[in-house]
């Protein structure tokens, strides 16, 4: 598992997208504060600086996460 920080980067999910060739699986990006972040349905994802969880996952491989059912 490989953890890449910033202090500030315009999106970790985007930062994924663009750099998905070079990154192992289970990358996580966590960032204090994101410029453009992007949540589900294309909508955006805004936080106050330090005050929020801000990180993306990079899943390439099936996972353990697969076989979970939800209710």
């Amino acid at each position: 598992m490989k953890h890449i920080h910033f202090d500030i980067i315009d999106s970790t999910n985007k930062y994924l997208k663009e750099n998905y060739k070079t990154l192992e699986h289970l990358t996580i990006v966590t960032a204090n504060y994101q410029t453009h972040g992007r949540g589900q349905f294309d909508r955006i994802w805004d936080s106050n600086q330090g005050e929020n969880l801000i990180c993306s996952i990079l899943l390439k491989e099936k996972s353990s996460f697969d076989s979970i059912k939800t209710k």
